[in-house]
């Protein structure tokens, strides 16, 4: 299969908060304001899917940076809200050692097909590359 690229859009948050995305993005290409919600624009590989979610937060100018900010993010872009507010937003590209309580387990019963029932479990111990 050959690589796919295509650019998407993300509405990002603000007031210190996350989001997970989970395609892979090759890199970001801006970050602005549409209709005055902080955005971002990026480029996708759709054809391979990423080895886990992209985590971007809205840091605000004036507030005190966290040595876990400084260490296990990089710097993506700045904006401005509707409200006249400055969002810097940062994104997880080195990830913390997993501890034990990001172990997330999903169970999937009674899974049909074909008219046979199938049971399948799975956990997802959310391992940090």
């Amino acid at each position: 299969m050959t690589d796919k690229k295509t650019i998407w859009k993300y509405k990002l948050p603000v007031n210190g908060k996350k989001i997970k995305i989970n395609e892979l993005i090759v890199r970001p290409l801006h970050i602005g304001a549409q209709g005055g919600a902080p955005t971002l624009w990026a480029l996708v590989d759709v054809s391979h899917h990423s080895l886990g979610p992209t985590e971007i937060i809205a840091w605000g100018t004036g507030w005190d940076v966290p040595e876990e900010l400084e260490r296990n993010y990089d710097y993506w872009g700045t904006c401005e809200d509707e409200h006249g507010l400055i969002w810097h937003y940062f994104a997880a590209t080195r990830y913390p050692e997993p501890q034990p309580w990001d172990k997330v387990e999903t169970i999937e019963m009674q899974l049909f097909h074909n008219d046979i029932e199938e049971s399948r479990y799975s956990v997802n111990h959310n391992v940090y590359q």
